[in-house]
């Protein structure tokens, strides 16, 4: 690296002895290059001379993976060795000059990818949310700021990314398993609530024991008892051996009750007893049995509205979150979007034993453009990480040329991104707690008009639109009874349904009425309008 270059590693960033340096220096992270090895790279710019410009060129400066020893430049022909350079300030944000380069710079905005000719200012603001320069349309970096990390990773789980909110989540993550308190994991639907409880239960002192996960949403009051606690045999018409419950099979280990907010009140008061006393009683016993449990809840609902309105009851809030652990949404988190889509691609594209599909592109002829990853790293992910790894399995199986204006693409995504980037001095949503149900964030997120854009691509089916968008069948139907002009075949009339009749064919009567064809047929056989 040439000695005029103005930058550090940021391994040297926490060490004792060094230059002061501000909390939150300024980054370029690696979106998207032709060879994908490379995403996710860093060069930290250093401040302590703002007024020594950084040049970026074929050649300069060194990218390196996060806590790795060797770095190496961008070494693309289609950069210039003549750099543009970006001049970092502590506190104004940041100048990116093209004077003088041979390199096409494009600053991707509200209007699209701009070309900068000349001098251009990035506000704090835009480096608060990360803002996007595409290199040679072939390289995309991520400018913006964030705090030093630690000399070694904090965990080794499983979670893939390196941005500052998943750095925090770890140390967060590490401190909860010195414990042997509950902790409550709170985060949007989609986030990542359940791998959080695994990197838990991984780094705590029973990682050996077992764990063992529920949703308890999906426990019927009249079965409760026997799930949780078991059952002897005989207990009841069936019970033709002894069971064990969820209490009994997580013993020694970890017990991680998912979607807690759903918890019946009957549930609810089960499960109060257990923690308390540390004993079950399974159906049908005559003696309770003593367990060793770690309690992990997670849940996406506002517990303490819940808990003012005597739907969830305050002793069990109270004693599952002795600690609490919030999940970044994945779009407080864009320099591990790109990570994360081309791990969950290349996990496809193995089981599709089609791995050479993504190693394989070459400059010229790159599989995954970058204008394609600009546009995703910009998208707010209502569905968060399960919603991205959808568009991947889609990305996957996609025959190629991939294209931002690819149709389905846009369904999975529920906007016209290629037409309608978010713009890029829009203000950064702050950190919310998880006090708002899902739907009314997924609703929050996506406009009127790209949500029933979103449905009449996929025909108004709702298992696939939830499945693409990332939430729960019950979610999305939440989001099409708040929706002004939408409804589910369900509450269709007999009135309305003959009205539509008189503008629409029969064969396009579910499009005229905004419902698919299957929901229409089962609505009007219930009506004795069908045979």
């Amino acid at each position: 690296m040439s000695e005029d270059i103005t930058t550090i590693d940021p391994r040297q960033l926490t060490s004792s002895g060094l230059p002061t340096a501000p909390a939150r220096p300024v980054v370029l992270t690696i979106l998207y290059h032709p060879d994908v090895h490379r995403v996710g790279e860093e060069v930290w710019l250093s401040v302590a001379s703002p007024s020594v410009p950084v040049p970026v060129s074929r050649k300069t400066p060194d990218f390196f993976q996060p806590y790795e020893s060797s770095g190496r430049p961008l070494e693309l022909p289609l950069i210039s060795r003549r750099p543009f350079t970006i001049a970092a300030g502590e506190r104004e944000g940041v100048v990116v000059s093209t004077t003088g380069s041979g390199t096409e710079v494009q600053l991707v905005g509200a209007a699209g990818a701009e070309a900068i000719e000349g001098n251009c200012r990035l506000s704090e603001e835009a480096l608060e949310q990360g803002a996007q320069l595409v290199l040679g349309r072939r390289v995309v970096l991520l400018v913006h700021r964030r705090a030093p990390r630690a000399s070694a990773p904090v965990l080794n789980d499983s979670m893939v990314g390196a941005s500052e909110r998943l750095d925090q989540l770890r140390a967060h993550i590490a401190i909860a398993a010195r414990s042997r308190a509950p902790v409550l994991i709170r985060g949007e639907t989609g986030a990542g609530k359940e791998l959080v409880a695994r990197a838990l239960h991984d780094a705590g002192e029973r990682a050996s024991g077992p764990f063992v996960a529920v949703n308890l949403a999906t426990l019927t009051s009249t079965l409760a008892a026997s799930e949780l606690f078991g059952h002897v045999r005989g207990a009841f018409s069936g019970a033709r051996r002894d069971r064990d419950g969820y209490f009994a099979r997580a013993d020694g280990g970890t017990l991680f009750l998912d979607e807690i907010g759903e918890c019946k009140p009957e549930i609810q008061a089960m499960l109060l007893r257990t923690i308390e006393t540390g004993e079950v009683h399974p159906v049908g016993a005559s003696k309770p049995r003593t367990v060793d449990v770690r309690l992990i809840a997670a849940t996406d609902a506002a517990l303490e509205t819940m808990v003012s309105s005597g739907s969830f009851r305050a002793p069990l809030y109270y004693r599952v979150a002795s600690h609490e652990i919030h999940v970044p949404p994945l779009h407080h988190r864009k320099d591990d979007v790109a990570r994360l889509l081309v791990h969950f691609i290349r996990l496809e594209l193995d089981a599709l034993g089609q791995r050479a599909k993504l190693d394989a592109q070459t400059v010229e002829r790159p599989w995954l453009p970058a204008a394609l990853m600009a546009t995703l790293c910009r998208y707010t992910w209502p569905g968060n990480v399960r919603q991205l790894r959808n568009i991947a399995r889609y990305l996957a199986g996609s025959p190629g040329p991939l294209s931002v204006r690819d149709a389905r693409l846009q369904a999975l995504l529920g906007s016209a991104l290629a037409d309608h980037p978010a713009p890029l001095s829009r203000q950064t949503d702050a950190p919310k707690p998880a006090t708002a149900k899902a739907d009314d964030r997924a609703r929050r997120r996506v406009s009127d008009r790209e949500f029933e854009s979103f449905l009449e691509q996929l025909d108004y089916r709702i298992r696939p639109a939830a499945e693409a968008l990332g939430v729960s069948r019950p979610t999305l139907a939440a989001m099409i009874d708040r929706h002004p002009r939408l409804r589910r075949a369900r509450h269709l009339t007999r009135e309305e349904i003959e009205s539509a009749r008189a503008n629409a064919p029969s064969s396009e009567l579910w499009r005229e009425l905004r419902v698919s064809e299957h929901s229409l047929k089962v609505r009007m056989r219930q009506l004795g309008m069908l045979e």
